[in-house]
């Protein structure tokens, strides 16, 4: 996993996760993507990490 303050990245075979850390309307979000494409904004890093794992998880057609 590699991590910058605002952005993080890891890779689980053949997807790519990612996370990234924005402020919208004076409220902190993350962002997360998966493969490159955005999936949604959670109010905590956990929980964007969870969800995208959960989301890969339940359509792995490797």
């Amino acid at each position: 996993m590699h991590s910058r303050s605002h952005y993080i990245h890891f890779s689980r075979g053949r997807q790519v996760f990612g996370v990234r850390r924005v402020t919208s309307g004076g409220r902190l979000q993350f962002v997360g993507s998966l493969n490159g494409v955005e999936c949604g904004a959670w109010p905590t890093k956990e929980a964007a990490v969870q969800a995208l794992l959960r989301r890969a998880a339940s359509n792995v057609p490797y």
